[in-house]
């Protein structure tokens, strides 16, 4: 048991580590090397810190007072949950259980985690996304919206971003179809991605066209690939994107974020709504409370240590 002498030398020890800390931070070279080195570990293996880290970045070139404190206490993250980190499963994944929520009000997401045996589709990965956006964040100086957007490819989390929107969003509803424009763009990349790699995605078996050069090898059949679906929590933006007439919330939207609609017409995409409360793409958009942002990190694949588990303290 710590002395009360033990434990005020302990903080003032604490303190003067602090202090040498924002001392380093203060020069532009050392900030941008560390929140450089955040990013890398963001992309790659914790999802959970890329707001954090999308935020510090911002200063990267001029580091204020209230980011170089950002800062700090985003290594603090970083040391105190060393045992975070992001599984990818065969089977079970906690994702699963979300999406068979989402079928008890429409019965189109069951194709996302069910098999059909009985049809000529081909079962494959299936691809699925969901966005999200924090409109017009009274911490950001210029009150521009922030993007957030992941993937899964098996029920496993295979990309997500966090980003500040390029333009100042005039209400939720455009703010929100921003972000499913943003994520439509990565899903069609990843689908392109796919098809490359010859992957195996759900869809029905098209023609073989024999003007395929192959090289020489044993003939692989085309996969007419089932639309990518991207899962939005705001019905107007989830209206707007399915229905081609312009409405007056809409009017003034540019012109490339009504883009969802050919993407529709083109059976690539298909926007679903979801409840605000489900969904996963929150984490990227904006700070929330310790239990719904571990719920959420469980839900993504992340085993946050300590046998947590959702629901749970």
């Amino acid at each position: 048991m710590e002395t009360g002498k033990e434990t005020k030398r302990q903080g003032i020890k604490d303190e003067v580590v602090r202090t040498r800390i924002r001392d380093k931070l203060s020069d532009p070279t050392n900030y941008a090397s560390i929140v450089g080195a955040c990013i890398y570990i963001a992309i790659t293996c914790r999802p959970d810190i890329s707001h954090a880290v999308g935020r510090v970045s911002r200063t990267m070139h001029k580091p204020t007072e209230q980011s170089i404190g950002q800062v700090i206490r985003l290594l603090q993250y970083l040391n105190n949950t060393k045992e975070h980190r992001l599984v990818y499963y065969r089977d079970g994944h906690p994702v699963i259980e979300q999406i068979r929520s989402y079928t008890k009000k429409d019965r189109d997401f069951s194709r996302l985690y069910l098999s059909k045996t009985d049809s000529d589709e081909i079962e494959g990965n299936h691809l699925f996304g969901q966005s999200d956006a924090d409109f017009a964040s009274k911490r950001e100086n210029d009150l521009k919206s922030t993007t957030g957007y992941c993937f899964f490819m098996k029920h496993n989390l295979i990309c997500w971003k966090s980003k500040l929107q390029p333009i100042i969003a005039t209400s939720t509803h455009e703010a929100e179809l921003i972000a499913v424009y943003t994520g439509a763009q990565e899903a069609i990349w990843l689908r392109n991605l796919l098809s490359e790699f010859n992957a195996a995605i759900s869809g029905t078996p098209a023609k073989f066209d024999d003007t395929i050069d192959n090289d020489g090898k044993d003939p692989t059949y085309v996969t007419s690939m089932r639309e990518t679906v991207m899962m939005c929590d705001n019905l107007g933006t989830t209206f707007s994107a399915n229905n081609p007439a312009s409405q007056g919330r809409s009017k003034h939207v540019d012109i490339r974020y009504l883009k969802i609609r050919e993407l529709m017409e083109q059976q690539r995409l298909i926007v679903k709504h979801i409840e605000g409360t489900n969904n996963i793409a929150d984490v990227f958009t904006k700070q929330l409370p310790r239990d719904k942002f571990e719920d959420y990190l469980i839900d993504m694949g992340m085993d946050i240590g300590k046998n947590r588990r959702k629901g749970g303290n």
